[in-house]
């Protein structure tokens, strides 16, 4: 009997180790601020529902503080392949001068693995913040931040407290910047920048749907924390993908020194 008890412990050890059998709740509440902390290499922050690290690094060392959200739907790829330049960027001048910009690579592997928008149990991550239009729907979560990568995400947003969140997106009818809060100037900064090599790119200020529960009606509309959603052409051309971002963020530092500047002389 001892040993048959024994036996079931270790399977149930095993099992719990496997991706989606462990307890990723309380991971994401174990979490802690020296996890939250800034790194210079990738490193974990939290876990998805199915176990899969979520990583983050910090590169730059500028006045503004920057959160960028390499991924939340996991069927909207398009900037992936272009984290690690997009990093390597951030840490030269003018960006590196001009914020310190703590990137996450993607708040939603599990959805990335398989292709789908949603996270492994099935919830849309931008619909899943308590937002003021936040709405109970079986894909919006039971409540706000019922999954692990949105409760994960504010706390970084705690942790940071962020002058600028961006977060990439890609949408058929891309490429374009929408904004919320007060972004407007970021957006439009981004936007002259994504444009020097492709001349599609503008600035949407409203969606044209309802988006309860999402990041930018949360942070942004609620919150007043500038909020851009950069949006991909769906299946753009990767090499389009860097050139857009190149320009972009090195057109926004440039924004963000003038910024820093202004106020010095304030």
């Amino acid at each position: 009997m001892i040993r048959f008890v024994t036996i079931v412990a270790m399977l149930g050890a095993q099992l719990a180790s496997l991706p989606g059998c462990a307890s990723n709740k309380r991971e994401s509440d174990n979490i802690t601020s020296a996890d939250l902390s800034d790194s210079d290499t990738w490193k974990p922050v939290g876990f998805s529902v199915s176990g899969r690290a979520i990583e983050a690094i910090t590169v730059g060392r500028g006045p503004a503080r920057v959160l960028v959200v390499g991924g939340i739907h996991g069927d909207e790829t398009e900037a992936q392949p272009s984290i690690g330049r997009l990093v390597e960027l951030l840490g030269r001048e003018p960006g590196a001068s001009a914020a310190t910009w703590r990137v996450i690579r993607d708040l939603n592997p599990d959805g990335t693995a398989i292709g789908r928008r949603a996270n492994a149990n099935r919830i849309d991550l931008n619909r899943n913040f308590p937002a003021r239009n936040f709405e109970k729907r079986t894909r919006h979560g039971d409540k706000p931040f019922s999954e692990p990568e949105s409760n994960l995400l504010a706390k970084v947003v705690r942790f940071d407290r962020p002058d600028l969140i961006i977060a990439f997106h890609s949408t058929a009818s891309g490429p374009f910047v929408n904004f919320d809060g007060p972004g407007s100037a970021d957006a439009v900064a981004f936007a002259e920048g994504a444009g020097t090599t492709d001349p599609r790119w503008r600035i949407v200020p409203e969606m044209g749907y309802a988006t309860p529960g999402s990041l930018g009606s949360y942070f942004g509309q609620d919150r007043g924390i500038p909020i851009l959603t950069v949006e991909f052409e769906r299946e753009q051309d990767p090499w389009q993908v860097w050139h857009a971002l190149e320009g972009g963020f090195e057109s926004l530092a440039r924004h963000l020194l003038s910024q820093a500047v202004e106020r010095q002389l304030k």
